[in-house]
């Protein structure tokens, strides 16, 4: 710390640092659950077709 700096300057640089690592973690988070999220909807997408094609079948 050089003179110029407030004495609680290091201590407000540690809470910005551990603020910032919050954050990365939650988008980190928010991208895989995207993800996630996307993945589960294509396959409701895929199962519901297959079902309507199954049910084609069996009414003909």
């Amino acid at each position: 710390m050089t003179d110029t700096q407030p004495s609680h300057y290091s201590e407000w640089r540690r809470l910005a640092n551990l603020r910032q690592g919050i954050i990365a973690r939650l988008d980190r988070k928010v991208s895989r659950l995207e993800a996630e999220n996307l993945a589960l909807r294509t396959s409701l997408a895929s199962a519901t077709t297959r079902l309507a094609l199954y049910d084609q079948r069996e009414a003909a």
